[in-house]
């Protein structure tokens, strides 16, 4: 039987023995395996010894927090959407393929069409490690000294310094991930939709489930108008996740909306993450979130031990790296009481981000230019979400960068261009501006 196995009574003494297990031969030189006669001699020997209380220590917290601490410690709800690890870099590359276009048989084609090139239509998107918080915490001398006194004092000393440093990591990234859904919603990057009122009553709670029963079924085509960059994303229902509070949850009936998903209520029970709100957008009753929205990735998490001799003390320190991020490729639906609404757009043609406006060209060199959009109204949760489209020009290489506001005139470029924006939620309201070629 291993010493982890004997371990499953967390007493001192299978505790030390556990962790002398995996020590060093000095270690276990120095150090005897712990029996209930000779337990108070080998406390002596730890303490007396500086490096076998400086080995035990980081030991400890390797055995302890790392394997066996689970009770009382704050769990993120959100951290089953995290994606793989990230070790190396600190940046994502994430690239979105759409559906080719169709073009009508020829059966006279040329040697130039058979030949030819035929761009996919490819977006990008970078994102990049964007979190690196320690958290100390600080185990004395003395600690270890009263730990002994107790038969399962080690346990429990370790077990509450742990709560603290891994609680708060946990809690931290519980924030940002929610801060994730918040962030889209205040930069426009999401679909939102209206409610005519908070979901506190069954007849608000069939109201949201009607609504995202509608999605669910919208979500298995391509819908460009659901995500930011106009991908033509599927989100089949096993991508698909809910978010909504407590309030919510206690106001649908779960039986009905596990119809939506096809699934029978225990299923859908595990699609569902109660949050604990959204606090800074009070507005937001529930959210439906293909997976692959969340970027979220680690790129370690690292337990350390500093050890101070003059005070008698070691820091442990948490040590966590994280990437927090959301795909403009995957819809996020958020569903809202606030007043959402596009009803106009302002356009501008620039040749640098936020630069001044220009209305013309020079053709003979190829030329970046960028189109600037203001909608009204401008506030938090107006979708921000752009098509764009380019008429009048005479080379097939003056184009929009796919995903972007980024606007290529070709070298060859001698046209009047006219550059038309579409809001992709309110596909009425447009907006265009013109670039002529410089004489």
């Amino acid at each position: 039987e291993s010493e982890e196995m004997k371990m499953a009574v967390s007493n001192n003494m299978n505790i030390l023995n556990a962790v002398r297990s995996r020590m060093s031969t000095e270690y276990q030189a120095n150090v005897p395996v712990a029996t209930a006669s000779n337990l108070n001699d080998v406390y002596s020997t730890i303490l007396n010894n500086e490096s076998t209380i400086n080995a035990l220590i980081p030991a400890l917290t390797d055995l302890i927090i790392m394997q066996s601490v689970t009770s009382g410690i704050f769990e993120n709800p959100l951290r089953g959407l995290k994606q793989n690890e990230m070790p190396f870099g600190l940046t994502e590359q994430e690239i979105f393929v759409n559906f080719a276009e169709g073009i009508a048989h020829n059966p006279r084609a040329t040697c130039e069409d058979a030949f030819g090139i035929y761009e996919a239509y490819i977006m990008s998107a970078y994102h990049r490690i964007n979190f690196n918080k320690d958290y100390p915490v600080t185990i004395w001398y003395d600690d270890i000294r009263t730990a002994f006194a107790s038969e399962f004092g080690l346990k429990s000393l370790i077990n509450a310094k742990s709560q603290a440093i891994i609680s708060g990591a946990s809690h931290d990234e519980y924030v940002n991930m929610i801060g994730l859904v918040e962030s889209a919603y205040n930069a426009g990057a999401c679909y939102p939709v209206h409610l005519s009122a908070a979901v506190n009553s069954e007849e608000t709670g069939n109201e949201l489930i009607k609504n995202i029963q509608t999605f669910v079924g919208h979500m298995a085509f391509p819908h460009r108008e659901y995500n930011f960059a106009g991908s033509d994303a599927i989100s089949m229902r096993e991508n698909l996740i809910i978010l909504t509070t407590p309030e919510v949850m206690a106001s649908i009936n779960v039986d009905t909306l596990a119809g939506a998903f096809n699934l029978d209520k225990k299923d859908l029970m595990a699609r569902i993450v109660v949050t604990d709100g959204f606090p800074n957008q009070p507005g937001i009753q529930a959210a439906l979130a293909d997976r692959r929205f969340f970027k979220v990735r680690d790129q370690y998490r690292l337990m350390t031990t500093d050890r101070l001799n003059m005070p008698l003390r070691y820091n442990l320190v948490y040590h966590v790296k994280e990437m927090f991020s959301y795909s403009p490729f995957y819809p996020l639906i958020v569903f809202t009481t606030d007043s959402v609404d596009v009803t106009a757009l302002a356009v501008t043609i620039s040749g640098d981000i936020g630069g001044s406006a220009v209305t013309q060209y020079t053709s003979g060199s190829q030329q970046e230019f960028y189109v600037n959009t203001t909608t009204t109204p401008n506030t938090a949760g107006t979708p921000r979400g752009l098509r764009y489209k380019i008429t009048g020009n005479t080379s097939a290489m003056t184009m929009m960068v796919p995903g972007t506001n980024k606007l290529l005139v070709a070298a060859d470029e001698t046209g009047s261009l006219t550059i038309t924006v579409t809001s992709a939620y309110k596909t009425g309201v447009t907006k265009a501006a013109t670039l002529t070629k410089k004489a």
